[in-house]
């Protein structure tokens, strides 16, 4: 149970640091969206790496099959929720709330995708990059174990 609310802690510590990177890039640099979105997920994906690290046993070492998987959850996930479904969520929000100031709808919208970014990188993690882990929290079989032999002394 410590490992799985560690792990939630670091994909939320992660959303807050690139949704924050995100709207220093978007609003306060002025940069476009996709780029911002981009280079703000990824400032957040080094920090979830450097706070993870201890616990990926298993690719622990460099490789590049290791390195191609947490590439691809995140370039996946990134298309997704910033890519894909933008226009969708944008446009839900415009009919939700139309009288919002357009830059409130825009921050808004970001955080809804950083997220579907945030949930759906965490599940494709857990699955793609730590499938020993998930065997873990399987509750295990209802049968007792084998009987151990007495031995004569």
């Amino acid at each position: 149970m410590r490992q799985r609310s560690t792990y939630i802690l670091i994909g939320v510590g992660n959303l807050l640091i690139g949704i924050g990177f995100i709207m220093l890039l978007l609003h306060g640099l002025k940069w476009p969206y996709i780029w911002a979105t981009f280079v703000g997920n990824a400032c957040g994906i080094v920090w979830s790496y450097m706070v993870l690290r201890p616990y990926m046993n298993h690719i622990q070492s460099f490789s590049v099959v290791a390195v191609g998987k947490i590439v691809g959850v995140y370039l996946f996930s990134h298309a997704v929720a910033f890519i894909v479904i933008h226009p969708w969520v944008y446009h839900g929000i415009s009919i939700w709330a139309p009288d919002w100031d357009p830059k409130l709808q825009l921050d808004v919208v970001l955080f809804l995708e950083a997220s579907v970014f945030s949930m759906l990188s965490i599940v494709l993690e857990k699955f793609i990059l730590f499938p020993k882990d998930v065997e873990t929290y399987k509750k295990p079989p209802l049968v007792s174990p084998a009987p151990v032999p007495e031995q004569e002394v």
